[in-house]
């Protein structure tokens, strides 16, 4: 793709969760091959300073009354959060007016995104919405309670309010119409990348247990691996079961996990520690109630590891185009995924060279970027 003078201002999320930081950390890696392309990064943090390397600028933006641990605190309605969006959009104007941006690319949907989303309006610019999940997966009405009916309408008010959005799977477009009755005028579909490192090495020869790899949320269904657990060893199988994630000790699994002798560790900041976890298991299992995408699973093939795949997962979409759709189960019950994995542990297979090589060749990053790139070029010439 060939870029002509495009600048770009788009945002971090407000913990820098996994899926929006993934996506910044390979626009960044590869602005370079993009020579007109110069990229502006806001961030709503205390910690955030202004700098500039190259053609990208990372700014950061310190709303003085914002409750950065409890960013829901007090609302309600839907009428306390549009005052609230609007008091912090009025942040982003001087940004702005400050950067020329010919196109705004809002990372998720709310706070950040939805501020910056009315003050790109006020300044009649362009914007395209990379979508990561809000309403269909974490903000779900029995997680917010009162909250559902305030938050769902600004949502579906946000899709409609871009000039185009990007989906990273045809399984979130599906969970979109059915939730709100209704499309974005304008979308298209672009899967995510998997970081190459993931392709490196073979799996090891004395790997063991069943492997999980997860933030520690309600949508990534922890409540499942202790009943999984107890059906492998109803099954014969003791396999143990190895977990990253950022659990605390006070969360409600972490005592049950390790009085069931499951080993846990933090969450692995390095691809190349993640991989090494990856290839020394006999299997992986990623059961979330829904993902948008979901790139565990993918990983976990990219290293030459079968896993145990919840259909609810956009992922689940590339394992039909691998023919590894015996791998993608109905995760609201413990027996299909159990019966799988004892298969699994009993057999020990691994991914073949073909597969993985086909995998890296329709999810890279690279292809990724030069889509969002691309799609943000046509809507900035509009």
């Amino acid at each position: 793709m060939q870029t002509k003078n495009m600048r770009i201002l788009t945002n971090n999320s407000l913990r820098r969760a996994g899926g929006i930081n993934r996506r910044l950390k390979e626009m960044k890696r590869q602005v370079h091959h993009y020579p007109d392309v110069h990229l502006s990064i806001v961030y709503l943090s205390p910690q955030e300073k202004h700098r500039t390397d190259g053609r990208i600028e990372q700014h950061g933006l310190v709303p003085p009354d914002f409750n950065f641990e409890e960013p829901y605190s007090g609302l309600s309605t839907t009428r306390e959060m549009e005052e609230r969006y609007q008091r912090l959009s009025e942040m982003f104007d001087p940004l702005i007016e400050k950067t020329q941006p010919d196109v705004v690319l809002l990372m998720s949907s709310f706070f950040i995104p939805f501020a910056l989303l009315l003050s790109a309006k006020r300044h009649g610019i362009p914007i395209v919405h990379l979508y990561v999940g809000s309403a269909v997966t974490e903000f779900n009405p029995p997680r917010v309670g009162k909250l559902d009916t305030a938050y769902w309408p600004l949502e579906k008010m946000f899709l409609q309010s871009v000039d185009h959005t990007i989906f990273n799977s045809q399984h979130t477009v599906r969970a979109i119409q059915d939730l709100f009755g209704e499309l974005p005028p304008q979308y298209s579909v672009v899967w995510n990348g998997i970081p190459e490192s993931m392709f490196i090495g073979e799996p090891a020869e004395d790997r063991s247990g069943v492997g999980y790899v997860a933030r520690y949320t309600e949508f990534k269904n922890p409540h499942f691996l202790l009943p999984l657990s107890g059906y492998l060893r109803q099954r014969g199988e003791e396999a143990p079961f190895h977990i990253v994630s950022n659990i605390t000790p006070s969360a409600k699994h972490y005592h049950p996990w390790k009085e069931a002798g499951f080993e846990i560790r933090e969450q692995e900041g390095h691809d190349g520690r993640l991989r090494e976890f990856y290839q020394s298991r006999t299997a992986l299992i990623c059961p979330s109630h829904f993902e948008t995408f979901g790139n565990v699973p993918l990983e976990g093939i990219a290293a030459g590891i079968p896993c145990v795949t919840s259909a609810g997962m956009g992922a689940a979409e590339v394992f039909a185009y691998l023919g590894l759709d015996h791998l993608v189960v109905d995760t609201t019950k413990v027996e299909p995924a159990g019966q799988l994995l004892v298969d699994l542990l009993r057999t020990r297979p691994v991914i073949g060279t073909e597969i993985r090589r086909e995998l890296k060749q329709m999810c890279n990053w690279e292809y990724a970027i030069d889509a969002y790139f691309s799609c943000l070029q046509q809507i900035a010439k509009k």
